[in-house]
């Protein structure tokens, strides 16, 4: 088993031995608050490195199983979730020792960036997912013609996509209560425009009732960038700009950003693309 590094954008590659033992190397993820730590997996178990991959360690020690993939916290690097022939195993001490939460036959893990506890696990037995970090797992393969599932895709908080072995590609969606042809025609309390948006953004929502509004900007990794609004607000319309900055005043890259309004009533996210 063995991973192959780049510094040049492809032009050259570096090979490192992680295992002596001939295996494939199934699941490789880089820690996006932290590059210098590097996870791999595969038959012989789950590998760390913490020097951008200059050196590897084995770190199973209480896992079992083939590692077919890895899921890293966004919120908390220290948690780190990898799905194994055996199950889903979760450790919270950077892979130092793992704990079987369950399902078996795992193909594929998602963390959703805006609720961490929230996590969805592809199976040879279908899609599974737990609201509470694994501690409890649900069936939802309803509609899933084939369950033996080789890779899952999120949409946050929209849809949930299955690839699966004979059957293509299925979408199950998350919005509950929402006829799906029906959906663009349901007003939205939240709008963030332009898209793309070349510096400000312009964020609308609409409150029904006095509540406290939420009103934040979180990165793809689920980290919090800005506090927008988090105040007691009366009946109406509001509008807030963000100027593409983080709680600092600094400029933060392009990318993708979602916005969020949480309330007592309901929790709304807006995708924002941001250009430079």
């Amino acid at each position: 088993m063995a991973v192959s590094k780049s510094t040049d954008s492809g032009t050259t590659w570096t090979r490192d031995t992680l295992a002596t033992t001939y295996s494939t190397c199934n699941a490789l993820r880089v820690d996006a608050s932290n590059s210098n730590f590097v996870y791999a997996g595969g038959y012989t178990g789950f590998y760390k490195s913490t020097n951008a991959g200059a050196t590897w360690a084995q770190s199973s020690t209480g896992l079992s199983g083939t590692v077919n993939d890895i899921a890293i916290d966004p919120l908390n690097n220290t948690n780190l979730y990898a799905g194994t022939s055996s199950g889903v195993f979760k450790s919270t001490n950077s892979g130092a020792t793992w704990s079987n939460t369950g399902c078996t036959g795992v193909t594929s893990i998602v963390i959703d960036v805006t609720s961490v506890t929230t996590i969805y696990a592809g199976t040879s037995s279908g899609v599974y997912f737990s609201t509470d970090g694994g501690s409890n797992w649900t069936a939802m393969n309803d509609g899933l013609l084939i369950t033996n599932v080789t890779s899952l895709g999120l949409y946050h908080d929209n849809y949930l996509y299955a690839g699966t072995d004979g059957a293509g590609m299925l979408r199950w969606q998350l919005i509950v209560g929402v006829a799906e042809d029906k959906e663009e025609s349901v007003p939205k309390i939240l709008v963030c425009h332009p898209k793309p948006a070349r510096g400000n953004v312009t964020i609308r929502y609409t409150l029904s009732k006095e509540l406290v509004a939420d009103l934040s900007v979180y990165d793809v990794q689920g980290r919090l960038v800005a506090q927008l609004t988090q105040e007691k607000q009366t009946v109406g319309d509001y509008s807030v700009t963000w100027h593409g900055d983080d709680a600092r005043g600094n400029a933060v890259p392009a990318g993708i950003y979602f916005c969020k309004l949480v309330t007592e009533d309901a929790t709304a996210i807006e995708k924002i693309i941001l250009v430079k």
